[in-house]
């Protein structure tokens, strides 16, 4: 437990001031179906309309009990340098509040009531394992959950967009019921996989390759799945090149040399599609 804790780095220009946390783990005779996490408390200021506080009280793993209350706008910047953080720079200012009750249940289709939303604008992120940022991240997503099962889950991303290397990347999603998701998707963007998967290096896995994609999506998952293609409104163009991925857990690597997908309404024609599993 820490209260009313102070947090100072020489190089920051605001410390962080009344920090606060109380956390409590419990896990009966080692069965994840009783772990317990309550965290009563993680709170800290940074200055004016710069605070966090979030209270949050799990139970269970596979069928698990969720009490959440998170609300906070944080300075992203002021923040990483009153934790003297060096291997990261994070820019932005986020806000978010989001509350949430009930039960997750994959098997049962429950998901917690919920009412909540985060917003990340300006965002920068950079890290020492590649020299250039991901820039311009702008992040507007909401989710509600009205009775606690699947089908009244809604997600939206209105929109998740960033610029990386001179690439803009843009997306906007509304995804709705979750039993049977109903989808409108925007996508457009130039990513290479490889130079942006090396912002969060981690030992052990290697990823490569270009993806490019103009995307319109629109319908629902049982149109696809019982054959009503007709009633699907899928347009635009993804293409992959020199897709890699490589993994220490997996004896060769999965390879995509180019794949070029067009949609127009119901159609799905893959024009060039060469795949290479297990290809070192």
């Amino acid at each position: 437990m820490v209260k009313d804790g102070f947090v100072s780095n020489g190089k920051a220009p605001i410390p962080m001031n009344n920090f606060n946390m109380d956390l409590n783990v419990d896990l009966p005779d080692l069965n994840t179906e009783e772990l317990g996490l309550n965290l009563k408390n993680l709170s800290f200021d940074l200055g004016p309309n710069n605070n966090f506080k979030a209270v949050v009280k799990t139970k269970g793993l596979d069928e698990m009990q969720i009490n959440a209350n998170v609300k906070g706008a944080v300075n992203l910047q002021t923040l990483t340098q009153a934790l003297g953080l060096k291997d990261i720079d994070a820019r932005g200012l986020m806000d978010t509040n989001i509350k949430a009750n009930g039960i997750f249940s994959l098997d049962k289709k429950l998901f917690p009531k919920t009412n909540g939303y985060l917003n990340l604008k300006n965002g920068w992120l950079k890290t020492k394992y590649y020299p250039n940022p991901i820039q311009n991240i702008n992040i507007v997503a909401n989710i509600i959950n009205t009775d606690g099962t699947f089908k009244s889950l809604g997600v939206k991303l209105d929109p998740f967009k960033f610029d990386f290397e001179g690439n803009p990347v843009f997306v906007n999603a509304d995804l709705q019921n979750f039993e049977d998701v109903l989808y409108k998707v925007r996508a457009k963007g130039t990513l290479n996989v490889g130079r942006i998967y090396k912002v969060f290096a981690k030992k052990g896995l290697d990823v490569s390759g270009l993806i490019m994609a103009d995307l319109s999506l629109n319908g629902q998952q049982s149109y696809a799945t019982t054959g009503q293609y007709s009633r699907l409104d899928n347009r635009g163009n993804l293409i992959l090149k020199n897709i890699k991925a490589t993994t220490e857990y997996l004896p060769k690597s999965f390879y995509i040399k180019e794949g070029n997908f067009e949609f127009e309404n119901e159609k799905n024609l893959v024009q060039k599609v060469f795949r290479e599993l297990w290809k070192i």
